[in-house]
C-alpha cells in the first residue's frame, strides 16, 4: 500500500524500512551464526560442507547488494516498478534460497529419524 502512493518508493519507504534495515540484516546474522554454530557443533555439518545450508546462508548476503543497486537502477536508469524488471532479478535470489531450507529440513529429519532410533528402540543383551 505504501508503494507508489504520492512518489516513487525508495529505501526509506516505511514498508521497505523494515525489509533493508531490519529483516535482510538479521537474515544475515543468523545465518552466518546458524553457519558458524553447525559447523563448529553438529556432526553432520562438521563433516563437510551442507549445500542447502550454505544456499539458505548466502542467499540473504547477496540480497543486500542488490538492494543498492536497485537504488541506483530507479534513480538513474529504468523507473518501472514492475517486478519482472531486471533490476529485481536480484531479489529472485532471495526466493530461490528459501528453497535451501527444505534441503536444510530434509537433512535435520534424516537425524532426528537416527537419534529417535537410538532412544526409543529398545536395546538387546
Amino acid at each position: 500500500a505504501w508503494h507508489q502512493v504520492v512518489m516513487r518508493d525508495t529505501s526509506f519507504t516505511p514498508s521497505h524500512i523494515i525489509e533493508f534495515y531490519g529483516a535482510f540484516p538479521l537474515f544475515i546474522v543468523l545465518g552466518f551464526g546458524t553457519y558458524m554454530y553447525a559447523t563448529t557443533r553438529l556432526p553432520l555439518y562438521a563433516k563437510g560442507v551442507s549445500i542447502p545450508l550454505v544456499i539458505a546462508v548466502v542467499g540473504p548476503m547477496m540480497v543486500l547488494p542488490n538492494v543498492g543497486y536497485n537504488e541506483w537502477g530507479h534513480a538513474f536508469w529504468f523507473m518501472e516498478e514492475y517486478f519482472t524488471a531486471p533490476l529485481h532479478y536480484g531479489f529472485v535470489v532471495f526466493g530461490w534460497s528459501i528453497l535451501g531450507l527444505g534441503g536444510i529440513l530434509v537433512q535435520v529429519m534424516s537425524r532426528v529419524s537416527v537419534l529417535m532410533s537410538e532412544v526409543f528402540v529398545p536395546k538387546r543383551y
